[in-house]
């Protein structure tokens, strides 16, 4: 650290977990790993953006003296490349899933000079680059040193990859050490320029999409020379060029802390994990709704076991550090539940709290409002996908629900959902399940459309097959693919992903025999009617369950669950069930 440089102020709360000041003669190799090469060690070429460097370890490149670390640039060719420089990372270190996060640094100037410190996921929890993120503190163009960009990456594995972010012009950045962080928070990210905010983006930023920026983020340090972005140096970029960093830190705090682990799980015997920052000094006291504490109860991180005959349920961790207390917790969806017909994956509501958000596709795909509102379906927005005439059109949604696949590999779960269709009954949609951004076995599955411009639901309760080798513990992507291989351009409106038991996928629409002696009909828009094994009506209901009309008392051997499209008829006696679906 430069003598007489002063730390930014921090809340009372926060605590620093992890900083390199650099004040030693050398890299810390217990704080930093040094990356060298052109990126074919990590599976890119060129780096993935045709940087022209290759980055290396020597001195020249690397370097800590005077309180900063040094890395160099230089127009010197080695192998293929026509610079070196030098590219630093805390993978396998240190990671970091929140917090304040800042480095005080001074950029370079110069035609195609790439300056940045930014962050990457520590595992590939979701899948490849750039599903489970990519977070860029600071990167300025050296032929743009006023300009700072605040971006994220997400979506889809590359090319279906995403970004987002804003630019922020102020004074030159090269001519002095400026503080560049970010406030990262549960769903929040805010970029800090000298300590002020500057850009803040949220969970609903995305445009419904996948949020990755969730789980622990290693930092990365680098000075790239070229590339598709900055362009090449040109005969005025100085060499040698230095991007020269005074220190990184990393605050964290209990009151911006949030419990980290799956929101969407089945019921036992499987434990899931759950984490809190660990805090220096802290203490910590985890309980749990719905389920029981099989790890620590007094540390970080935990495990569940979620319990079986609910739907819900709630984890927290009593956290105490620096005098400062917060109780952060996560409500949690139980899937596979006794009772329990439907589990939401996505309903793209402006209020969030989906279990799946679409991340790639092809076709023009979009999250608007439901103009087609109707008691099929009366949600406010759902997603709009228009295939091109090309054919292998495709949506895919990344979640964290799948901890447990078997139930939808051995049939005893269905995925369904809502469709409003410009193409005629009978068009096939099909499903597959897999993990996002590897190439890996999938099953598949079919099923076909009902109706043209009408609301319903489709369920893909026919399997076309589960490859021997597939691994239903690491799943986190389900595909539609509506229309496979069809040659206009059809526009599917979906709505409501879920998985659906099959006790509750109907047995019929017009005519749903429940026992001998009962049936429940669709009738009309809205209606469900119960007759008796003579043919006479009984009741009327609506697909909430409501009671409309009781044409004669009856001992009352069924009951009747709203399904919000349908009804659930559960035969007292027996236990057994059937559905039917409004059509």
């Amino acid at each position: 650290m430069l003598a007489g440089a002063v730390a930014p102020a921090q809340t009372e709360c926060d605590i620093l977990v992890w900083a390199d000041e650099f004040d030693g003669t050398g890299l810390d190799p217990q704080r930093w790993h040094i990356q060298t090469g052109t990126g074919t060690a990590y599976g890119l070429t060129a780096w993935g953006n045709n940087e022209l460097q290759t980055y290396t370890a020597a001195p020249e490149n690397l370097s800590v003296d005077g309180g900063l670390l040094r890395i160099t640039a230089l127009d010197i060719p080695s192998g293929n490349s026509a610079y070196t420089s030098a590219r630093i990372r805390t993978a396998g270190l240190a990671a970091f899933a929140g917090g304040r996060i800042e480095a005080r640094v001074r950029v370079p100037a110069g035609q195609g000079l790439w300056p940045a410190f930014w962050m990457l996921p520590e595992e590939a929890r979701y899948g490849g680059w750039a599903v489970s993120g990519e977070l860029d503190i600071m990167e300025v163009l050296g032929h743009d040193p006023s300009r700072l960009h605040c971006t994220v990456h997400y979506g889809g594995s590359y090319p279906c990859n995403s970004n987002t972010g804003s630019s922020v012009v102020g004074p030159d950045l090269s001519a002095d050490f400026h503080t560049y962080g970010v406030e990262w928070s549960d769903g929040e990210i805010t970029w800090l320029l000298d300590g002020a905010p500057v850009h803040t983006l949220t969970a609903a930023g995305l445009g419904g999409r996948f949020w990755p920026f969730d789980r622990p983020f290693h930092l990365l340090l680098n000075l790239a020379v070229g590339g598709n972005w900055p362009g090449s140096p040109d005969a005025n970029t100085p060499f040698p060029a230095e991007l020269a960093v005074d220190w990184v830190r990393v605050w964290q705090s209990a009151d911006h802390a949030w419990v980290r682990g799956r929101t969407a799980v089945t019921a036992g015997p499987l434990a899931e994990a759950y984490a809190v920052p660990a805090l220096p000094g802290a203490t910590y006291a985890w309980s749990v709704d719905g389920g029981t504490l099989v790890g620590p109860s007094d540390g970080p991180d935990t495990e569940v076991v979620w319990q079986d005959g609910i739907s819900a349920g709630e984890i927290r961790c009593a956290i105490t550090a620096e005098g400062c207390e917060a109780e952060p917790a996560r409500a949690i969806d139980i899937a596979h539940v006794g009772g329990a017909c439907a589990f939401p994956l996505a309903g793209f509501e402006p209020g969030g709290g989906d279990r799946a958000a679409w991340s790639c596709g092809y076709g023009a795909i979009e999250v608007l409002a439901n103009g087609n509102a109707s008691p099929a379906n009366p949600s406010a927005r759902c997603l709009q996908f228009v295939g091109t005439p090309e054919g292998d059109d495709r949506v895919s949604f990344v979640t964290d629900a799948l901890s447990d696949a078997s139930a939808l590999t051995s049939g005893a779960f269905v995925f369904a959902v809502d469709v409003f269709t410009n193409t005629p009954a009978g068009t096939e949609i099909r499903l597959s399940l897999g993990r996002q951004g590897v190439a890996a076995a999938q099953s598949s599955y079919t099923t076909v459309t009902a109706s043209t411009y009408a609301w319903h639901t489709v369920y893909f309760d026919e399997l076309l097959g589960v490859p021997s080798n597939m691994d239903i513990n690491t799943l986190n992507e389900f595909t539609l693919r509506p229309a496979p291989g069809s040659p206009w351009t059809s526009t599917f409106l979906f709505d409501n992903l879920r998985l659906v038991d099959a006790a509750c996928v109907p047995v019929g629409v017009d005519d749903a025999p429940v026992t001998d002696a009962w049936s429940v009909r669709a009738a009309g828009e809205g209606v469900l009617e119960v007759y008796d094994a003579a043919g006479q009506q009984v009741r009327v209901y609506d697909a909430t369950g409501r009671l409309l009309a009781e044409v004669r008392a009856e001992s009352d051997p069924l009951r009747l669950d709203g399904l919000g499209t349908g009804l659930r008829v559960v035969v007292l006696e027996t236990g057994t069930s059937r559905s039917v679906w409004l059509p």
